[in-house]
């Protein structure tokens, strides 16, 4: 089973910036609404994004794994309305050339949408359907495509992958976790981790062997499912 690597952005190929916010005497601090559009106003601030250092241990990894031919793609969200997406897309042009447009996948922020459901499922065409596709040709669709063509899907046959997830997020890696073939892995990243709520796989940013150490995992479940065919 061909195995597809996304990875998150901040916090994992990306620094994660601590921000520090001062509040007036006149301010109530326990506004909740408040601290959350100050961070926002932050977020949204021309520049912030491009300028985040990469961890380099995980950028490293992340081009490697495109120069071996494997599939790698980001899955990011980004704060409508603000220069975000296109600075993260300038990031990636800058220290990922090689990886294609066409697997980065941004996903916007405050819709509480669940990075899974942004992927593209693999799927061959098993007959010829006039002006759409020819027999044996690829397709992508998402969990949105899936909706639109739900008429002519008997046409497709949909082609298994181990899908990992690379994030520095736990609720993300839980939900990741949710569906067939997904496997998350948590990035520690000296900011995160520490409630200890994750018992899943994890990677530790700066560790020297991190392509190895992920490589077994993928190896583990490619085992799996050898295993599981028998």
């Amino acid at each position: 089973m061909k195995t597809r690597y996304f990875f998150d952005m901040d916090g994992t190929l990306t620094e994660w910036r601590e921000i520090n916010l001062k509040f007036n005497k006149s301010e109530e601090v326990e506004n909740i609404n408040n601290i959350q559009k100050r961070l926002y106003d932050i977020l949204k601030s021309p520049g912030y994004y491009k300028t985040l250092k990469p961890q380099q241990e995980v950028l490293d990894l992340a081009n490697k794994l495109i120069d071996e031919g494997k599939e790698v793609f980001i899955l990011s969200c980004f704060i409508p309305n603000s220069p975000c997406l296109e600075e993260k897309k300038e990031w990636l042009h800058k220290y990922m050339p090689k990886l294609s447009v066409d697997n980065q996948i941004f996903i916007p922020d405050g819709y509480g949408d669940e990075k899974h459901e942004y992927i593209p499922f693999v799927y061959k065409a098993i007959n010829d359907i006039e002006d759409i596709v020819n027999k044996g040709e690829v397709l992508y669709f998402n969990e949105c495509d899936l909706i639109s063509y739900k008429s002519i899907l008997h046409n497709f046959e949909k082609i298994d992958t181990n899908d990992i997830l690379i994030d520095d997020h736990t609720p993300n890696c839980v939900a990741w976790e949710k569906y067939e073939n997904s496997t998350a892995i948590k990035l520690f990243n000296n900011i995160n981790g520490k409630k200890g709520n994750w018992k899943g796989n994890t990677l530790f940013f700066d560790d020297k062997n991190l392509y190895d150490d992920l490589i077994n995992i993928a190896e583990d479940l490619d085992k799996e499912d050898i295993e599981l065919e028998k």
